[in-house]
C-alpha cells in the first residue's frame, strides 16, 4: 500500500474522530466507514495520533468554509478535487444541485470510495475521474474537460503536494495557471519540519 493510500485512511479516521466529538467542527457521517480497519491500524502503528487528527479537523473545517464561500460569491460552476482521497464534501456540504464536482484520484482509491458509498446521494453532480495526477499527459486530458465545460472553476488540492517534489508541484501550478476557467486554487502549506515528522 502506498503512503498516499495510508494517508487517505488516516485522514478519514481523523474526520470520524472529529465528527464524534460533542463540539465537532463538522459532521462527516461516512468517515468511519471509509476509514475502516485500515485507519485504526495505521493510527495504532503511529502512536498518539491526536495532534494529527486535530490538524486534519482544522484543515477540513477551514477548507469547507472556503469552498462554500467561493461557490456562494464567485459563481463557481465546477469544483475539481485533485487527489480527492476519501473526501466526502459532495455528500455533506450544502452545495447547489447544478454544481459539477470532479473527484480525481488513483483508480484504487476512487473505486474503494464508490463501493463504500453505494446508495448515498451526492448533493451536486458528482463525477469520478481515475488517473495519476503526477502524469502530465493525464493532467492535460483532465484540463481539457474543464475547458469544454466552460464554467468558472475552483480547484482543491488537500494533503497531496507534500508527497510531490518541488518540480512536480511547479509543473502542476503552471498547468493550472494556463487554464482560463480556473478562478481559485485552495491548498494547504505545511512547514518542512512537519513533513519530516
Amino acid at each position: 500500500m502506498s503512503k498516499l493510500s495510508e494517508s487517505a485512511y488516516l485522514v478519514a479516521l481523523s474526520r470520524a474522530l472529529e465528527s464524534e466529538r460533542s463540539d465537532a467542527l463538522f459532521q462527516d457521517p461516512w468517515a468511519r466507514q471509509l476509514a475502516g480497519g485500515q485507519g485504526q491500524l495505521f493510527q495504532a502503528l503511529s502512536g498518539d495520533a491526536q495532534p494529527y487528527a486535530d490538524a486534519i479537523a482544522i484543515r477540513t473545517h477551514l477548507i469547507d468554509k472556503l469552498v462554500q464561500e467561493r461557490i456562494a460569491h464567485e459563481n463557481i460552476g465546477l469544483v475539481m478535487n485533485l487527489g480527492a482521497g476519501l473526501d466526502t464534501r459532495p455528500y455533506r456540504l450544502n452545495l447547489p444541485s447544478s454544481l459539477i464536482w470532479l473527484d480525481v484520484d488513483l483508480p484504487g482509491i476512487l473505486e474503494y470510495k464508490h463501493q463504500q458509498l453505494l446508495g448515498v446521494k451526492s448533493r451536486c453532480i458528482l463525477k469520478r475521474i481515475k488517473g495519476d495526477l503526477a502524469d502530465s499527459t493525464f493532467r492535460r486530458s483532465l484540463f481539457s474537460i474543464t475547458h469544454q465545460l466552460s464554467k468558472p472553476a475552483l480547484v482543491i488540492i488537500e494533503g497531496l503536494l507534500g508527497y510531490w517534489s518541488e518540480h512536480q508541484v511547479s509543473k502542476l501550478a503552471a498547468h493550472l495557471r494556463q487554464q482560463p476557467c480556473i478562478s481559485w486554487w485552495i491548498l494547504e502549506l505545511a512547514a518542512p519540519t512537519v513533513l519530516r515528522g
